[in-house]
């Protein structure tokens, strides 16, 4: 008998105005792996991530977190069952200092102790200089930003961590902090997913590659066997 995954999506579909986002979707995430999701636009890789995250309600199959089913309830359970998400579009909170948005995420935790400590703690962990602690974040870099996005989502110690797009549109600095965080946590025992078009830094960062494309997983393998598809390289390049 299979261990319990982490995660488990199964046949889950989703339709928005006659569109299938998500067809019958299945997907299985071991824990402690880091699994990439690569595809074309529009594939629903975004989609699957909010339908784990229960900002989604599937209208047909089911999701799994540790055993327990999930989909159907809000988001801030989901949260509070270990489940981190960074999203792809930064979301600091501008007039509030980078320490600040960090300890924001602490609302959500029962246990509070020590709260401003683990925040400068985690601020160490994904690279970002303490003396940026009181700098309002709306006046740091985009990239400082989203840093300040992972800190606030790794605050509450969440068994799983789900990342959209974390380095797109990134200063090479920044991407290459972001990459190293990711790779960290992997090695680390955390449980990963990570949606990202940039290949060769998405490689860096998971044991796994699923591929995606029209609402459904078509492949999940090694990530350079996966790559190398066929099926990778038609969507990708239209040959």
């Amino acid at each position: 008998m299979l261990d319990t995954a982490a995660i488990e999506v199964e046949n889950v579909s989703i339709t928005f105005d006659g569109v299938r986002a998500l067809d019958r979707c299945t997907l299985r995430v071991e824990k402690g792996e880091s699994l990439g999701i690569i595809g074309p636009n529009g594939s629903g890789k975004t989609t699957l991530l909010n339908v784990i995250n229960g900002y989604y309600r599937p209208e047909d199959g089911r999701v799994m977190i540790f055993g327990r089913r999930i989909d159907g309830l809000p988001p801030h359970r989901i949260s509070r069952m270990g489940v981190g998400r960074v999203f792809q579009v930064t979301n600091v909170f501008k007039n509030m200092t980078v320490l600040e948005n960090i300890m924001a995420q602490g609302v959500w935790m029962k246990e509070r102790k020590n709260l401003r400590s683990r925040a400068l703690e985690i601020m160490d962990l994904v690279g970002l200089p303490r003396n940026l602690k009181d700098e309002l974040a709306g006046n740091v870099s985009g990239g400082q930003q989203k840093l300040v996005d992972i800190a606030r989502a790794l605050l509450p110690q969440p068994e799983i961590l789900m990342l959209d797009e974390p380095v797109a549109g990134i200063h090479p600095i920044i991407k290459e902090k972001i990459i190293e965080v990711v790779d960290r946590l992997r090695r680390d025992g955390k449980t990963l997913m990570v949606v990202s078009h940039d290949i060769p830094s998405i490689l860096r960062m998971v044991d796994r590659l699923a591929f995606m494309n029209a609402g459904s997983i078509l492949m999940v393998g090694d990530p350079d066997e996966v790559r190398r598809s066929s099926k990778v390289v038609e969507a990708y390049l239209g040959v």
